[in-house]
């Protein structure tokens, strides 16, 4: 699979940098995205029967760390995604989490992490064509820079607006596209269908300051916080995924981490 690279070019890194995200059209192909649906379907039924007592009608996450997704666990690593990353916060990204998402509600202004220091880049992929009636991604630009950030939480905490009413462009994407977008970014999606499937891949940048150090201490928490909100089975990560037989490198920057965080 990790066949291509994706170089950005000065003016896309200075979009992403700018506004906090950058849409990429096309990246995978129409068969890995039939194998990602067909390991998605096997994820969310065992989530389902994970969680037998409340039927179809809640988000489900999984993780997609195990043998059970040999695709999906690879685009983790895969130079497209690993590589774009790399790009963006630095060729020591982390990688921390890759997820299957099947979500049954809209999803309120947030951004994906409290911290304003650390760096780090969510990347996401849709199942299905979504835009702005049907629950695509909508971001506040630039809310991820630390003054726009602290003015929309202010906003949301005083005015409470509804999803539309915030100012926000709308990320239309069909399958085989990906959203990369900061993890400090405000970002929300209205119109969501009850059955909206959604990869997200986390990375976060090896820290470089105090500060930035500080609240990486805090991401296993985070995680381990989020997965047990949503009564994510164990294991979180499977054995043989975590025994790295091929010695990927970006892998086990990951496995340290988690190693670290006694997550593994």
């Amino acid at each position: 699979m990790d066949t291509n690279t994706v170089t950005l070019t000065k003016q896309q890194l200075t979009y992403y940098h700018t506004f906090g995200f950058i849409v990429l059209k096309g990246i995978l192909t129409p068969v890995e995205m039939n194998d990602i649906n067909a390991e998605f379907a096997v994820g969310l039924e065992t989530a389902h029967r994970y969680n037998p007592g409340v039927g179809w009608s809640r988000q489900f996450q999984w993780s997609n760390l195990g043998p059970g997704f040999p695709v999906i666990a690879n685009l983790l690593e895969d130079s497209r995604i690993c590589g774009l990353a790399e790009q963006l916060i630095g060729k020591d990204a982390i990688p921390t989490f890759s997820n299957g998402n099947r979500w049954v509600t809209d999803t309120g202004w947030h951004p994906d992490t409290p911290h304003t220091n650390l760096k780090g880049v969510k990347i996401a992929c849709y199942l299905q064509p979504v835009d702005g009636e049907n629950g695509a991604l909508r971001f506040v630009p630039g809310s991820h820079q630390s003054l726009l950030n602290g003015d929309v939480a202010s906003l949301l905490e005083e005015v409470e607006p509804s999803i539309r009413e915030v100012p926000a462009h709308i990320c239309e994407s069909k399958p085989g596209d990906i959203i990369a977008f900061d993890n400090r970014l405000y970002h929300a999606a209205a119109g969501t269908s009850t059955d909206k499937r959604q990869l997200t891949m986390n990375f976060v940048e090896s820290p470089k300051n105090i500060a930035a150090k500080k609240e990486f201490a805090e991401v296993g928490d985070i995680l381990r916080n989020q997965y047990a909100r949503l009564n994510v089975q164990h294991p979180f990560f499977a054995s043989e995924w975590a025994a790295n037989p091929h010695g990927n490198p970006r892998r086990q920057r990951m496995i340290d981490w988690l190693h670290s965080e006694s997550l593994l």
